[in-house]
């Protein structure tokens, strides 16, 4: 308890001193359409249009997205770590109310938006925060629930260019937590990223970007088995990702290609009975993925495309349970279209094919239909509501099972309460079946947050989330009930 009675402590000083700290947020880069890249630091299907979240401009595939703060968390069913969000709009735009395409989380006052300090011809956005966060159940069991208070520190610095053409971006992030009462559950994340954006022509672009990121995962995962449950600490992992992408449009004609490298390292830990330890290598692999897509233009801000991509998953070592390789290989093939009607309704809806091949006859192969929509609507100038669906065939570990297929279901709901007052409110349902075994899961989440902008430099944040898995095997099954509080600042 003395951990959480200094953090409170801390946070009460950053209040007076008015200049404090926020969740870090993980810089994006956001490419055309569904197949926009996802969180860098956490496995990223850049193939599966399902994964897309916030509308990117149609004629740039490489512009950032909103921070949306650790309040992001509320009905992520997460705890906030290295990798959770977006990074921010660098430069100070006009108050764009109800602007074409925007959500209400993404307009940009300019007197709550964070300058940072020129360096040159790029700029440097320093922010820190410190979120106290409280979960009734930390080890995400069916009974006898633990409850614990952890205190997260997330220091972040970004460096941002200011071209009128091309990007070069740089960002280092730390996320540290720390348990009141279980420091056997402190974990420490950290985040290195570059990326970069060459303007060749108005109509041809390349841009790419590497990282290399330490994770740890939640005790609530879906794919971990009870092994993990009992060892003494977290699962820690290391991801490092390469990604390049080539965008061309002639006429009314887009063409869109991305190449996704990534590694997975996981370290090995002590078990805590028995003494002995916990293997976790046998999950290393390498994945790659290639995603082309085709797109043509119907009307200024109406596209129908047709996109595909294959991928190729490789494990350096056989499963520890099952005594053979996890590797496969999949494609998918969707047709979708995107559309943005007067700038109330706007986003994306495509399905088509999804196909998973494993190579062991020990492990089933999946087939079946794929689909998804990101749709918003701001039916009112200071509310947007945004329904996120989708399917997508997931890596697992859990002993017979080759994969499980994840059905999601999200709808949120931003309004502003006034300029500087912003409230979210959350709603899901996930299904993950176990390819194999037979075990389903039903994941329910509603969660909901205000968000208070002080100023440029300074904010606050409240957020309450309940989570509850729902197994047909019930030793799977849990709830929790998650609360946070939080301050930022940012120069």
């Amino acid at each position: 308890m003395k951990t959480s009675v200094f953090s409170i402590s801390v946070l009460a000083t950053v209040l007076i001193l008015g200049s404090a700290s926020a969740a870090w947020a993980q810089e994006a880069t956001n490419l055309n359409g569904p197949m926009q890249a996802q969180d860098m630091a956490a496995p990223m299907p850049t193939d599966n249009p399902a994964t897309a979240t916030a509308p990117a401009p149609a004629n740039n595939p490489a512009t950032a997205a909103v921070d949306e703060g650790p309040e992001t968390i509320a009905g992520t069913g997460q705890e906030i770590t290295a990798g959770t969000g977006t990074d921010a709009t660098l430069d100070v735009q006009p108050d764009q109310a109800a602007a074409r395409g925007m959500t209400v989380t993404q307009r940009n006052h300019p007197e709550y938006t964070p300058q940072g300090t020129r360096l040159g011809s790029f700029r440097l956005l320093p922010d820190i925060s410190l979120n106290e966060l409280f979960n009734d159940n930390i080890y995400a069991v069916h009974n006898h629930k633990t409850s614990d208070w952890t205190t997260v520190v997330e220091p972040r610095l970004a460096l941002r260019s200011n071209w009128h053409q091309h990007a070069l971006n740089f960002l280092a992030a730390d996320a540290e937590g720390i348990y009141a009462s279980h420091s056997h559950e402190n974990y420490s994340d950290y985040l290195l990223q570059s990326d970069g954006r060459l303007d060749i022509t108005r109509h041809t672009r390349l841009a790419g970007l590497v990282s290399y990121a330490q994770e740890h995962e939640d005790r609530s995962d879906p794919n971990s088995p009870n092994s993990v449950f009992e060892q003494t600490k977290p699962v820690v992992f290391q991801v490092r990702t390469l990604q390049a992408e080539a965008f061309h449009e002639f006429n009314r004609i887009k063409l869109d290609a991305i190449y996704s490298n990534q590694n997975f390292s996981y370290n090995n830990g002590d078990l805590i009975s028995g003494g002995g330890r916990a293997i976790n290598s046998d999950r290393n692999r390498m994945d790659n993925s290639i995603t082309g897509r085709v797109a043509y233009e119907l009307t200024p801000t109406e596209d129908v495309y047709f996109q595909s991509s294959y991928n190729v998953r490789s494990y350096d070592h056989r499963d520890i349970f099952d005594g053979v390789y996890r590797d496969s290989d999949g494609y998918n093939i969707f047709g979708g279209l995107r559309a943005d009607v007067t700038g109330k309704i706007f986003g994306d809806i495509y399905a088509g094919y999804l196909h998973q091949n494993y190579d062991s006859s020990l492990y089933k192969d999946y087939s079946g239909v794929g689909f998804g929509m990101n749709g918003y609507w701001n039916f009112t100038q200071i509310d947007t509501l945004t329904i996120n669906v989708g399917r997508a065939v997931e890596e697992t570990i859990i002993a017979g099972s080759s994969s499980y297929v994840e059905s999601r279901f999200r709808m949120d709901w931003d309004h502003e309460l006034r300029r500087n007052w912003l409230l979210t409110t959350e709603a899901g349902y996930d299904r993950d079946e176990f390819q194999g075994i037979g075990r389903k899961d039903n994941v329910y989440v509603v969660g909901g947050g205000l968000k208070y902008l002080v100023n440029s430099h300074f904010n606050l944040y409240a957020n309450y989330d309940y989570v509850d898995r729902d197994s047909n095997q019930t030793v799977n099954s849990y709830t929790q009930n998650r609360f946070l509080v939080g301050v930022k600042a940012a120069l």
